[in-house]
């Protein structure tokens, strides 16, 4: 109901620098991606409320920018009229506003567009323009411009005094092309050569700018028709369709033929290319074996489950990689759907063989069967580099606790309850013991946050997130990151979070793995309205801000693709259900985007779901990402379960993580309000002492 955000492409992008992080759940979280940072400042004083963490920050923003921001807004519209007299006027000793080099930035780009005649005296104002602001990813947009430019004029001198091999922001394709070129007309033909195999030999569509390097490679003898062939099946492989396609009309005869059970391959009907007699002794038959084998893993596991003794026993022989991939696709798919032979199927892989996510499929499978012997093997197989994190620790310590052997399972838990997780906090009810909170503040300098309010970089930054410009302050953040040490960059976090803009904040953070200054990373925005609310409701603030967090990071503007709104992430239809039964007006879809309203509403509907469930919050937390109505269908498993195996074994990823990482923020801001702990075993109705049998727990569950 409430989940799956995807609000802007600035989003989108922080979401995919925190998941290529390789971030669990908990203590490094997608729940720390969402959406951008608000634009309303929040109120933040309130009974419930507590400092953040960290000294304060001064502003960076110079007392005189107010009326340079004026007149910069004021000289782009000019700009863009094509009032050049204007322009000037505006642009009068404008160039100490930090934005100043997006003005001449435009400039330059026009000129560039425009400019007819040789290019080295236009070379002057841009190269100028590279050096005074390198710091600013605007100098890697001109710089690709003035490339590109340079290569249509074919002025080859001045391209490759500017193309810089080793610049990562000059390694794109269409610019390498240009730049062999470059090196043919100098008579370097032996490396123009050499870099023409290297970009042909791709499996993904070449860039226009590489056909006349192509066009003259093809001449030479350094050119031969396996060069087609070889890129030819680099196409299919990627899927490629149109590419593909076209290529074939290129294929030598030789070729053309062979080429027909590539393209059976190509339009996705691995059955027929599985089906096929003469597979065996065709060319390219164990490639062609392989790959359809991994599509059809993909498509249809079952299928090839059924098929696997004859397939395996009439194929050539497939790729290791590709048999071992489809093995484990299939037992995943037979421990997800709770097949009979899931386990059989597992234990006839070789160890090697097991991959991650089949291991943990299997453990998870074990769990719901109850069979705590076969949770111990599951969790042996699974690799090592898996078996480290707390939560299959936990597991593996409930394992040995429900199979008589305590001691073993208490010292596991200890090592456990270090961390700071929803792992690590079920782990130290098991023991009695105190959550660790692991709390430090960021190691930044208060000199340090003074000077860099007058780093370029940071002013920028500050200006675009005044004025809205989303893109730009991704740009310069990506750029920063790049460019900043790691202690500076911890700046950067405090800044942005100072600035309202929790999610690059928070993004900051993860790209840095810093974890453990728990004021940037769980605020408590607009304290006093989720104080208000929470008592009215009979809830607990720290209920509603760790609802708040792991839906929007605070940020009234969310959206979501399936249309929820602002900081709790109400639908539209819920929100006016919601007013319906709190007997207000309903005002309209906008007034989702209201703090305040988002506020009253969630938090009401939190306490819905509180009754609606008996009280049991992880229930609550569940219906509130997935809906009421998928949680009363998994409800026959509750009463077989411990509420810990319920979570950990429900189907849908999203909610196991949503109902874990809730539960956890909930302790954290009671820790961050300061107020005497509550246990997360308590919340869900299980056991919270060594002095409780741990082996007899499901009796104190309530069915749904």
């Amino acid at each position: 109901m409430l989940c799956d955000m995807r609000p802007t492409a600035l989003i989108r992008l922080f979401r995919l620098a925190l998941l290529t992080a390789g971030l669990t759940a908990l203590n490094c979280s997608v729940a720390d991606v969402s959406p951008p940072a608000q634009t309303i400042s929040p109120p933040t004083e309130s009974v419930v409320s507590a400092s953040l963490t960290g000294p304060a920050v001064s502003p960076a923003l110079p007392p005189d920018w107010t009326e340079k921001r004026r007149r910069f807004i004021a000289a782009e519209n000019a700009m863009k009229a094509k009032d050049k007299k204007t322009y000037a006027r505006l642009t009068e000793g404008l160039s100490d506003y930090p934005l100043w080099p997006y003005l001449r930035y435009r400039e330059l780009s026009r000129t560039l567009k425009t400019h007819k005649g040789p290019m080295t005296p236009l070379a002057v104002d841009v190269r100028a323009f590279l050096q005074d602001y390198a710091d600013s990813p605007l100098s890697t947009h001109l710089r690709t411009a003035w490339l590109q430019q340079l290569a249509y004029r074919q002025d080859w001198s001045n391209y490759l005094q500017d193309y810089q091999v080793n610049n990562i922001d000059d390694d794109k394709v269409g610019l390498r092309c240009y730049y062999f070129q470059a090196q043919r007309s100098i008579g370097n033909a032996s490396a123009a050569m050499t870099g023409a195999r290297e970009l042909w030999l791709v499996g993904t569509p070449h860039p226009s700018g590489c056909k006349a390097l192509f066009n003259w490679w093809k001449t030479t003898a350094d050119f031969s028709d396996d060069l087609i062939w070889q890129r030819f099946q680099l196409v299919v492989k990627a899927g490629e369709k149109t590419t593909a396609l076209r290529m074939q009309k290129e294929l030598p005869a030789e070729f053309k033929q062979r080429s027909v059970l590539w393209f059976d391959y190509l339009r996705k009907k691995p059955q027929q290319i599985l089906a096929q007699p003469e597979l065996t002794n065709h060319p390219d038959g164990q490639i062609l074996a392989s790959l359809a084998m991994q599509q059809m893993a993909i498509k249809d596991p079952l299928w090839l489950y059924v098929r696997w003794d004859d397939l395996t026993r009439t194929l050539p022989p497939i790729d290791h990689a590709i048999r071992d991939e489809a093995r484990n696709r299939i037992g995943r798919t037979l421990a997800k759907k709770n097949h009979q032979k899931s386990w059989e199927w597992f234990e006839s892989l070789p160890p090697s063989a097991v991959d991650v996510e089949l291991g943990t499929a299997q453990i998870r499978w074990a769990l719901r069967q109850a069979d705590w012997q076969k949770v111990l093997v599951a969790i042996a197989l699974t690799p090592p580099e898996e078996r480290s994190p707390e939560r299959w620790r936990y597991w593996q310590a409930r394992a040995l606790d429900m199979t008589g052997q305590p001691e073993m399972a208490h010292a596991i838990y200890a090592e456990v309850a270090k961390e700071r997780s929803f792992y690590g906090f079920l782990a130290a009810d098991r023991l009695g013991l105190p959550y660790q909170f692991n709390d430090q503040p960021l190691p930044v300098p208060q000199e340090l946050m003074d000077k860099l309010q007058f780093d370029p970089t940071i002013q920028r930054m500050n200006e675009l997130a005044i004025l809205q410009r989303e893109a730009d302050l991704q740009a310069e953040w990506r750029h920063a990151m790049s460019r900043f040490e790691p202690t500076r960059q911890m700046a950067i976090a405090r800044f942005t979070r100072n600035w309202g803009l929790n999610l690059m904040a928070m993004t900051t953070l993860a790209q840095l793995e810093e974890w453990n200054d728990l004021g940037l990373r769980f605020p408590m925005d607009y304290a006093p309205w989720v104080d208000d609310h929470a008592r009215k409701n009979d809830l607990e603030p720290a209920f509603v801000f760790a609802i708040t967090r792991r839906e929007s990071i605070f940020d009234p503007q969310a959206r979501s693709a399936a249309g929820a709104r602002g900081l709790m992430q109400i639908m539209p239809a819920t929100g006016k259900w919601l007013a319906k039964s709190t007997n207000t007006k309903w005002p309209g879809s906008n007034s989702l985007d209201l703090p305040e309203t988002n506020i009253r509403f969630g938090s009401y509907y939190i306490k819905y779901l509180l009754d609606r469930f008996d009280g049991q919050a992880h229930l609550a937390v569940a219906a509130y990402n997935a809906g009421p109505g998928r949680v009363r269908q998994w409800s026959p498993e509750l009463c077989r379960h411990a509420p810990d195996v319920w979570i950990e074994t429900l189907p849908y990823l999203e909610t196991r993580e949503y109902i874990a990482a809730v539960l956890t923020y909930i302790a954290i801001y009671r820790y961050r309000m300061q107020l005497p702990p509550v246990r997360i075993s308590r919340d869900l109705g299980m056991p919270t002492s060594i002095t409780t049998d741990h082996r007899e727990n499901t009796q104190m569950l309530s069915c749904v």
